[in-house]
């Protein structure tokens, strides 16, 4: 389970530019060509909690999609990552990872095309998990 408080949201939206051409048949005998890449909205400013037993939040890249769209393949057939490898979908967080990180979301069409653009997250640590172990380990050498 993941804690995600949205700070703000501005949005950010990267407009489909064109590359190459690329060509599928919708039905039969009808092939259309699709050289739009994707329209890629994120949310911005997200602050990631880390959680008190693990220590650590996940987020995954469909928690930082805000909206995407593109002119021919259906939200639900996009795929969000964090790369151009449309299976890099999830990123663990940790006390390493504390404050400000800049994102990339990446949206792939079912033609293959592909876009991206970047988010601010924040990773916190309000309940101060970070070094509890080292806290602890030192109250017991007290003791």
């Amino acid at each position: 389970m993941k804690l995600i408080t949205l700070l703000t949201f501005i949005g950010c939206y990267i407009l489909p530019l064109s590359a190459g051409s690329l060509t599928h048949e919708n039905n039969p005998g009808n092939v259309e060509s699709d050289v739009e890449k994707p329209v890629v909205v994120c949310n911005q400013g997200l602050v990631l909690e880390l959680m008190e037993v693990t220590a650590t939040v996940v987020l995954t890249a469909e928690g930082l999609e805000a909206g995407s769209s593109d002119n021919q393949t259906a939200y639900s057939k996009l795929k969000f990552s964090f790369s151009e490898e449309t299976n890099d979908n999830k990123r663990v967080f940790d006390c390493n990872d504390l404050g400000k990180k800049r994102i990339k979301l990446w949206v792939t069409d079912q033609m293959g095309n592909q876009n991206y653009s970047e988010a601010i997250v924040w990773i916190k640590d309000p309940k101060k998990v970070c070094g509890m172990s080292l806290r602890s380990s030192t109250m017991a050498r007290l003791n």
